[in-house]
Formats: C-alpha cells, sequence, structure tokens
C-alpha cells in the first residue's frame, strides 16, 4: 500500500491523463487512507475479522478524504489535486507507521506484517448476514464503479470572461475620486492618494481575459450618472470600444479617459463589457466620483 502512494503521487503530478493514475487513483482514494486507519486503530489479536476491517476501510476512506478536502479549502494551498494527492499520501504514511508502532506494542515479533488469508469466511452464517455482506460487497463495488466513471469523463472547463479594473498606473490604489470642473472643462482631479493631477479626462486601466473557451468580440460602453457618455482610447473619443477579438485565453488591456459632464457628488462611472454585439452587458464595472465646480 505504500508503495503503490509513493508510485501514485508522481503519476498524478506529472502524467495527469495516464490510465495507471485512474486505476490506482480508485483505491488510493476509497481504500488506502480508511484501511491505514483501521490498522492503526485494531491492532490486538482480538480485532475485528478482515472480512469486516474491507468494509470499515472504504467506509472510513471517504471520512479521511471529506476532512482533508474541507481542511484544504480554508488552507492557503486551496481545493486543488496537487495538494488533495500529497495530503492524502502524508496521512497514508503517517497512519501505517502509527499502525506499526502499535503492532510492535501489542503483538509479538511474528505477527508485525499482517497477513490476508482469503476464505469463505464472509459467507458463514444466517441467511440474513449472507445478504448484508453482498450488500456491503455490492456497495462497495458501485461507489468504486461510479468513481472511475466520473473520474473517466471529459473534463469541461468553466466557461466565462475575466473584466477588471485598475488604476491609471496599473494598480488598485489611485482610482479617480474627484473632478474639478470649469465651464464643462477639467480643471484637476484627485485620486485616492490625494494628488492632483492636471489632464483632459480621467485615467484608468480595463482589463478582459477570454476563458470562454471559443474566439469572441468584446465591446465597451460607459455611463456617467445613468447617461452615455464618451470615453477616450488612444487619443479618439468614441461612444463605444468597439473590435476586441480575443482568442482563448486571450488578454486585453487598454488605459481608458473620461470626463464627466455636470455637477454633482457620488456619481456612478460605470463600464459595460458586451458579448459578440449581445443587446444586453455581459459584465459591469464601477468607481465613484464626485464632480464639483472650480471655487
Amino acid at each position: 500500500m505504500d508503495l503503490l502512494t509513493v508510485l501514485l503521487v508522481p503519476l498524478i503530478i506529472f502524467m495527469p491523463s495516464s490510465i495507471l493514475r485512474i486505476l490506482l487513483g480508485l483505491p488510493f482514494i476509497f481504500f488506502f487512507p480508511g484501511y491505514a486507519l483501521v490498522s492503526a486503530l485494531f491492532v490486538r489479536p482480538d480485532s475485528p475479522g478482515y472480512s469486516l476491517k474491507l468494509v470499515l476501510s472504504c467506509g472510513m476512506s471517504l471520512v479521511v478524504v471529506i476532512l482533508i478536502v474541507m481542511g484544504l479549502h480554508y488552507s492557503p494551498w486551496g481545493f486543488r489535486p496537487e495538494p488533495v494527492i500529497l495530503c492524502l499520501a502524508a496521512c497514508i504514511w503517517i497512519l501505517s507507521a502509527v499502525a506499526l508502532l502499535r503492532r510492535r506494542v501489542y503483538l509479538p515479533p511474528l505477527y508485525l506484517i499482517e497477513e490476508f488469508h482469503l476464505n469463505p469466511a464472509l459467507w458463514q452464517g444466517s441467511f440474513s448476514n449472507k445478504l448484508l455482506s453482498l450488500v456491503l460487497i455490492v456497495s462497495v463495488l458501485g461507489v468504486m464503479g461510479v468513481a472511475g466513471y466520473l473520474v473517466s469523463l471529459p473534463k469541461v472547463e468553466e466557461k466565462y470572461t475575466e473584466f477588471y479594473l485598475l488604476d491609471y498606473q496599473g494598480s488598485t490604489r489611485e482610482y479617480p475620486s474627484e473632478v474639478v470642473l470649469k465651464e464643462d472643462r477639467i480643471i484637476s482631479i484627485s485620486y485616492s492618494d490625494l494628488r492632483n493631477l492636471s489632464c483632459n479626462s480621467a485615467q484608468v486601466i480595463l482589463g478582459i481575459v477570454n476563458q470562454e473557451q471559443e474566439p469572441v468580440s468584446y465591446s465597451v460602453r460607459l455611463e456617467i450618472a445613468g447617461r452615455p457618455v464618451n470615453l477616450n482610447y488612444s487619443g479618439q473619443d468614441v461612444s463605444r470600444l468597439e473590435g476586441i477579438a480575443l482568442d482563448p485565453d486571450e488578454k486585453w488591456e487598454g488605459k481608458i479617459g473620461f470626463a464627466p459632464q455636470s455637477i454633482g457628488d457620488n456619481q456612478k462611472v460605470e463600464f459595460l463589457l458586451y458579448k459578440n454585439g449581445d443587446s444586453s452587458p455581459l459584465e459591469s464595472l464601477h468607481l465613484w466620483i464626485d464632480v464639483i465646480a472650480e471655487k
């Protein structure tokens, strides 16, 4: 068991599509952790028989896997295949070491290595006992079969679009917060770091990443306080930024300028992203600014 665990770890990491990974992965998840735990718990000569240990191993494996997955979900490593496999392998090795140490204490040297004796004891006893044994075996085989079927299914990747908003320096700290107007002309712009910059428009950076698994053409429109406003891109004022054609996994970033047209506090500056000419926006991003008159 420990040797198979050592073999499985590099197989999963370096050969994720190998059929050998699937064949070893099923017992690795549904049997090895529970068997290591059962072996560490039941070491005395009067422990449960092998038939009961096999059934307990399958059930306890699910418990161990669920606990490890829950722990990784709240850890910095997250729920990913590599951390799960490494944690399971470490759990199996630790429990195997505990089982060996306990056997040294409770069993004579002759019994330090556990042996399996296959015999029909599982089918002995009353009809109800045989029926229960059959149900347990079918249940375990059914769970492993369903798991194997799910593993063999082709992976369907999630389709989505990343749409993000950065400040004019490419970070997330210095968004425009206040614009000073004089006769509909921008005099100065205050950013989150309280610096005033004199320019014709407030500056931000928009980013789009195509994760739709197919080529997509995007367009961007701007609204301020619920009204359409031109945006400035590459020195040109346009009502709509169009023709952003991205292949799968391709990224686009562009510096966008905008100029509020009216005085007012807490004006919503909203960037609307459209996909393939749709009439409804796919995503939206916004920030809030105050627009005041020059004193």
